[in-house]
């Protein structure tokens, strides 16, 4: 069996396609047009069945079926093995997600496994990093690794493939994207060359690329996840836009090349009807906590699995079994008022007073209150940190300050959490609430300061 060299430039942008793929929760890139697939279309609604039959594209988007139940999903990017090999086999997986998509509640979740973390791998392993799992065993013996460790169960498995994906990005065309901070890196070899400004700018399918595969900074893969989820809920409102929903056969046909997946066309329909009425902020994301250790010279990410089970418990859903025999104490929901903390950059001073006050006129208790460099607030959004930073809480705060109606949320899990959440202030914030802090004229918040600079398009 033939393993990826693990010390070879890893190549991430397949996470563009992860984007794509969450951005219409899987369906609209997975359904097979293969002959197999095509030999099933009898079994199709009408609608669909039509639209998959046009040339060009449909004149609008098919009727499908409604999704009707919470599906798990193990996303997988693996490298390719050339063209004269089998393709999938013997690959590690450079990076897993789980995706929880949930009717009921109308939201996705997606959690990233850190790719080195060091798990028992089934079948008689042993302990070994979790992207070995896929090249021993194939997707299912990648599902059962997860499934064991993290005591969550897995419906469906996706395992995608770098050949192809750049024709995809060139499919979707240009996208907006938020590059929180300067990213600069030259890789002749990987054919790499970042250069890329903080800013909102609209990035060409190579940029694209620089942005998901950058990850020279201080917090290496970690950071990179991040920016993967982030750039996931932006390439979400482009894939909204009429000219790529009309082309979605097309898309179609090009995803045969490169996805291998276990979901049926049916349940890839119904995923594409959800997926249609998802909005940016209904993604919550979170990347399993713990910490990086040196074991036997192998460097590993050791799972925190009291935080991960906070994270797994509110983005996927947990075993009943497990959750009732392992909740911590600590951990129990009580009548103290929730913790908040509050995070903000030079310049919003008067808005982190006006969340303070609401929030105590409210009855939550403010902990911590601290300003800090604006490239820790490029994205407003919400941060949960226990398990009492629940769906239902998240829901309340919003009501409390409808300013953050659309603030995504990211689990940020704690073993010992001093606060529930943190609400991160951005300078758009700032901008939003100029009809009760109008700016001064000279003021840098008169002009949108994510967008001053744009990087050039790329042809």
């Amino acid at each position: 069996m033939r393993v990826s060299d693990p010390t070879s430039p890893p190549f991430f942008l397949w996470q563009a396609l992860i984007a794509v793929l969450m951005g219409i929760l899987t369906g609209a890139l997975l359904f097979n047009l293969s002959s197999h697939a095509r030999a099933a279309l009898p079994h199709l609604p009408t609608p669909i069945k039509e639209a998959l039959a046009a040339k060009p594209a449909p004149p609008s988007i098919p009727i499908l079926p409604n999704l009707d139940k919470r599906m798990v999903i193990l996303l997988m990017g693996v490298d390719s093995n050339g063209p004269n090999c089998q393709r999938y086999v013997g690959t590690r997986s450079d990076t897993m997600m789980l995706a929880s998509i949930d009717p009921a509640t109308k939201q996705v979740g997606l959690i990233s496994i850190p790719r080195d973390s060091r798990v028992i791998i089934p079948r008689g392993h042993g302990f070994s990093k979790i992207n070995s799992a896929h090249a021993l065993g194939g997707p299912t013996l990648a599902m059962e690794a997860v499934s064991q460790n993290f005591d969550v169960n897995i419906d469906h498995y996706v395992v995608i493939d770098t050949v192809g994906l750049k024709k995809v990005c060139e499919f979707l065309g240009p996208c907006e994207v938020l590059v929180e901070k300067e990213m600069h890196y030259v890789d002749h070899t990987a054919k790499l060359n970042v250069d890329l400004k903080p800013g909102l700018h609209t990035l060409s399918p190579v940029e694209m690329e620089e942005y998901v595969r950058f990850r020279h900074d201080p917090r290496g893969d970690i950071g990179r996840m991040e920016r993967q989820q982030w750039f996931l809920r932006q390439v979400a409102h482009k894939l909204k836009e009429p000219q790529v929903l009309l082309r979605i056969p097309e898309l179609m046909g090009l995803a045969n090349e490169f996805v291998s997946t276990d979901l049926s066309l049916d349940q890839m329909a119904r995923l594409l009807s959800f997926g249609r009425e998802i909005e940016p902020h209904q993604i919550v994301t979170a990347t399993l906590p713990g910490e990086g250790a040196m074991i036997g010279g192998i460097s590993y990410w050791l799972p925190d699995m009291k935080a991960s089970r906070i994270a797994i418990d509110r983005l996927v859903g947990t075993n009943e079994q497990v959750l009732a025999t392992e909740t911590s104490p600590a951990e129990v929901v009580t009548n103290k008022p929730i913790r908040v903390s509050i995070r903000y950059p030079r310049g919003c001073e008067k808005v982190a007073d006006y969340f303070e006050t609401k929030l105590t006129e409210a009855g939550y208790k403010v902990r911590y209150k601290w300003r800090v460099d604006e490239i820790e607030c490029r994205h407003e959004e919400i941060i949960a940190h226990s398990s009492r930073a629940s769906q239902e809480n998240t829901n309340e705060l919003r009501k409390v300050l409808p300013q953050m109606e659309k603030w995504p949320t990211v689990v940020n899990p704690e073993s010992r959490s001093y606060t529930d959440f943190t609400l991160v202030i951005s300078p758009n914030v700032m901008q939003s609430m100029a009809d009760i802090f109008p700016p001064p004229a000279d003021s840098a918040f008169a002009t949108p300061v994510v967008s001053h600079v744009r990087a050039p398009v790329l042809q």
